[in-house]
């Protein structure tokens, strides 16, 4: 119980008023540690201040939490008997089942046939060009194969090495999962809240199910940097009494968890059209349309599926991180001719 107090203490500090509201795209001039609103998920695009700041606040508590884990081996063994231990298993290959490993590729190739159809007819016009484009979604294809048949078992195994990498976290910290106010400085900080899944995992599972929401848009917090994200993470980390871990090897386990997490993409169509027809797609023509933006559950289901796709499909594409991957392998790359 002692942990569980002063990992709430550690999350958490200052003195907060109450939360302030402010109308969406309206500057919020907050005094001295005043709540400020975080929207609904995945809105982050209607904070009154730069996104980007948010994010590394979050990184950095990540960095902060793992790395207080880690100062602490009779901490971390208390801690090791109340949280779940979920490494960086699961999905395909992931052990369990009875499906044979031919029979896993097979039924993992025809659900990402799906995703690449919902690609290609359906959501097109909400990718950026460069990442929607035939060819782009072609080589998606292509390059899914390769990951299935030949590197997922090598990423697996790589991820559950090193225990340097292996920490306790936070599993869902995107924006609205946090409250926000600022010092007497003007220095942004958070406290942190729905701790559900909470448990030790490996760093770059959690970093990657926070930065996830910052695809809304791309460009205005991953196109700018996600080596000062996972650098700020792997300061903290080290700061709080955690490892020194290596930036190229944060930076590759990024990568690997990235890749791994396509797979899981393959189910997203068939959530969206739960709520939105299959035929009502296409008319769809921004990512600020009602049925996506808008406040009810049906919109925020829709935007949470659809900003996880659209983050992992772009940051796949533009940061060329398939070439990255097959480098480390020392693999060909696939390609569609």
């Amino acid at each position: 119980m002692a942990c569980i107090l002063a990992l709430l203490a550690l999350t958490t500090r200052g003195s907060y008023a109450s939360e302030a509201a402010h109308p969406r795209n309206q500057p919020c001039a907050l005094k001295p540690y005043q709540l400020q609103r975080a929207f609904s998920k995945f809105h982050d695009h209607y904070l009154a201040t730069d996104p980007f700041e948010y994010y590394l606040v979050l990184v950095r508590k990540l960095g902060r939490l793992a790395g207080w884990y880690k100062s602490d081996p009779l901490r971390a063994a208390e801690l090791n008997d109340t949280f779940p231990t979920a490494y960086s298993g699961g999905g395909l290959f992931g052990g369990g089942g009875t499906a044979t490993a031919e029979q896993q590729t097979a039924m993992a190739l025809r659900g990402f046939d799906g995703l690449l159809d919902f690609l290609r007819t359906k959501c097109r016009q909400l990718l950026p060009p460069d990442v929607g484009s035939d060819a782009a979604i072609s080589d998606l294809g292509v390059q899914f194969t390769h990951l299935v048949k030949v590197l997922y078992p090598r990423f697996q195994r790589h991820l559950n090495a090193n225990a340097d990498f292996l920490a306790i976290g936070h599993a869902n910290l995107n924006i609205d999962n946090a409250y926000w106010w600022r010092d007497d400085a003007g220095v942004l900080d958070c406290g942190l809240i729905d701790w559900a899944n909470f448990g030790i995992q490996e760093v770059s599972k959690m970093l990657d199910m926070c930065l996830f929401g910052a695809g809304w848009p791309y460009e205005a917090v991953m196109a700018r940097g996600t080596t000062a994200l996972l650098t700020a993470f792997r300061d903290e980390y080290e700061a709080a009494g955690g490892p020194s871990l290596p930036l190229a090897e944060l930076e590759l386990r990024f990568d690997m968890t990235l890749a791994i997490t396509l797979q899981s993409q393959s189910g997203v169509p068939a959530q969206l059209y739960r709520r939105l027809k299959r035929d009502d797609w296409p008319s769809v023509k921004s990512v600020d349309d009602p049925r996506v933006d808008g406040d009810g559950d049906d919109a925020f289901l829709v935007r949470s599926y659809l900003c996880g796709l659209l983050y992992r499909v772009t940051r796949w594409r533009r940061e060329g991180v398939y070439a990255r991957l097959c480098k480390w392998a020392g693999e060909p790359l696939a390609t569609t001719s």
